[in-house]
């Protein structure tokens, strides 16, 4: 009886041993970015989606997923279409608000990448989404989003022949910025500006030397169709690098100020921090309704206390998500090294160019 007992125990463990582990496939896994944190509108942006192999034996076949493009973004005419995915078949018609692939192969621990050019049409911000990915060989894989803000939020100029603010009240050549806010972010039922005041938001500024160092930073906050000035000079002459420079590019990037309860007389409890601006959700921190000039004093010769100007608005630009790491992480130790030294001045109510036309 044992010893029956023994052969039948030999038989199961070799039956065991014989059959082989089938073991399921991961399934494929797909990433999604665009090529900018905010761009201005009608202006083409890439979207670019990475979709990866896990299994590092196995092949996934007819790969394919698909992305409703939200309302407001279309494909670009031309798309500019490109792809590394072998037997892909993709379909981006110009114009249209969808994407479909499929048909891939995947090869064991492989990648491929494809991409192609989008246009928003309005202001706003917008996140595309995809469907869940799937293969023939694996269970439904996951579903990704990306985010990005369409508007005014980044802006730039470029100053030159800056001179010292301290030869006189508006120096001749100097660079002045003008800040307004349209109240875009205003709810209030009264119309932005009145109430409860929602609507504020924070003007970043950065401001770079002409090796593209960031030398200066600094934040504004400005209130529903409020005015504020800057003096780009203010901003040089109190540089980590000890020197005023000749001309400065400044950069503005709007957002929407840290927590705070807002009330009818003051604006104190709204925080800007322009070193700390949550690179996470940037689209959604960012802020519709700046509008920002560059003015250019001239003093004029029948009176040394009168003058005239030049306006120039900002140009809207586009702002990566390399770039906005970049700027505010510089920023973030011009602040804290802890001497002054590269922080510029905070605005000062009024405009200069409304009351000098």
């Amino acid at each position: 009886m044992r010893m029956r007992q023994i052969a039948v125990r030999t038989a199961i463990a070799a039956f065991v041993l014989l059959v082989p582990v089938l073991r399921a496939a991961q399934p494929p896994v797909i990433r999604v970015s665009f090529g900018a944190d905010a761009v201005p509108v009608r202006q083409p942006v890439a979207l670019t989606f990475t979709i990866n192999n896990p299994n590092a034996s196995l092949q996934l076949t007819q790969v394919q997923f698909t992305d409703a493009l939200p309302s407001g973004i279309r494909v670009a005419a031309p798309n500019g279409l490109f792809t590394s995915c072998s037997g892909a078949t993709i379909v981006a018609v110009p114009g249209s608000g969808s994407i479909s692939f499929s048909g891939a192969t995947l090869a064991a621990g492989g990648a491929c990448t494809f991409g192609l050019y989008v246009t928003p049409a309005a202001a706003g911000v917008y996140t595309t989404s995809t469907s869940a990915v799937t293969a023939n060989e694996s269970a439904p894989g996951n579903q990704v989003s990306a985010a990005i803000f369409v508007g005014d939020a980044f802006q730039m100029h470029t100053f030159p022949n800056l001179v010292s603010s301290g030869l006189s009240r508006y120096p001749g050549g100097s660079g002045y910025i003008d800040l307004t806010n349209i109240g875009a972010l205003g709810a209030d039922p009264f119309g932005p500006g009145l109430g409860t005041h929602i609507g504020g938001i924070c003007v970043n500024v950065f401001a770079f030397a002409p090796g593209e160092q960031e030398i200066a930073c600094c934040q504004c906050l400005v209130t529903p169709n409020g005015g504020m000035h800057l003096n780009a000079s203010d901003i040089v002459q109190n540089s980590l690098t000890g020197a005023l420079q000749s001309n400065i590019t400044v950069k503005l990037l709007a957002t929407i100020p840290g927590p705070g309860v807002n009330t009818q007389d003051t604006f104190t409890s709204q925080t800007c921090n322009a070193g700390l601006l949550g690179f996470g959700v940037a689209p959604a921190n960012f802020a519709p309704g700046m509008r920002a000039w560059a003015v250019t004093a001239h003093t004029l010769p029948t009176s040394i206390s009168d003058l005239g100007v030049t306006e120039s608005e900002f140009l809207q630009a586009p702002l990566s998500h390399g770039e906005l790491t970049s700027i505010t992480q510089r920023c973030a130790f011009i602040v804290g090294n802890g001497s002054g030294a590269g922080q510029c001045p905070g605005c000062s109510g009024g405009i200069l160019g409304a009351t000098r036309r």
